[in-house]
């Protein structure tokens, strides 16, 4: 039910959009694009401010946009995580050269009060995000068929049958 608008880098991902669930989206950058003030009720930014060059900019902009009593809802990794602690450089999360920045809960506190928003709720626990980085860090730092690239990407293959989740996962949690 909501009239939805939206930025989105990629071409094909906004091509996807589009096909999949109706949703047309401005390609490029954001803070190259002209949105009027005070026109949105709700802004999301799900696990992408880390990809932007500039994310005070990017909020700052956000809060212009978003209405008064309207909410501004973003998701990050979360660099003092249990997840980071464990898995250090392995931690899936991570992400270079993808992910440019990386905050702790203070940090984006302090970003979303530079910009302009009040009354700022912080959320932990995205399960479903949480499990997939986790069962990702595991890969990375386990498993032969699944290595860092040296320019910081990562590789996807598929496991082989003989990898454990729990075995991995029980490995690493009784080393704390």
């Amino acid at each position: 039910g909501f009239k939805t608008d939206g930025v989105e880098y990629s071409s094909d991902a906004s091509r996807y959009a589009l096909k999949k669930f109706g949703v047309r989206l401005k390609v490029g950058d954001f803070l190259q694009k002209k949105f009027v003030k005070n026109s949105y009720d709700v802004v999301t930014l799900n696990n992408s401010l880390e990809h932007l060059y500039d994310p005070l900019k990017t909020l700052v902009e956000l809060n212009k946009v978003t209405k008064k009593g309207g909410i501004i809802v973003v998701t990050v990794p979360n660099i003092n995580s249990v997840g980071y602690e464990l898995f250090k450089s392995n931690w899936y999360a991570l992400q270079p050269p993808r992910h440019l920045y990386h905050f702790t809960e203070l940090i984006l506190t302090e970003m979303l009060i530079q910009a302009g928003f009040r009354n700022i709720k912080i959320r932990r626990g995205y399960f479903t995000h949480n499990y997939n980085t986790i069962f990702e860090s595991i890969r990375i730092s386990r498993s032969e068929k699944f290595k860092k690239l040296p320019e910081g990407g990562v590789a996807v293959r598929t496991i082989a049958p003989s990898f454990s989740l729990k075995k991995e996962f029980l490995k690493i949690v009784s080393k704390i």
